[in-house]
């Protein structure tokens, strides 16, 4: 993740798509859709950059621990009564 390294064109595009969402919650009624805006919007004002090569790496370094995780939530829990 790179702050404050976002092009101009990548700028105006979120902050479009932020005003998007938020206009489509508002014509829906479904407000609670406009939080998602609020990332959108803490990207624009930080200027986060994002690569999908950066994502990758990010995932690809959780994901053992993440579904070590999830197969400690599989096991069953054998009660001694």
């Amino acid at each position: 993740m790179n702050a404050f390294n976002l092009s101009l064109d990548a700028f105006v595009l979120r902050l479009f798509l932020m005003m998007l969402v938020v206009i489509a919650a508002g014509f829906t009624g479904a407000w609670l859709l406009a939080f998602i805006a609020l990332p959108l919007f803490l990207s624009c004002l930080l200027g986060i950059n994002l690569s999908l090569k950066q994502c990758n790496q990010w995932i690809h370094a959780r994901t053992p621990r993440i579904l070590s995780w999830i197969r400690n939530l599989r096991t069953p829990i054998h009660h001694t009564a």
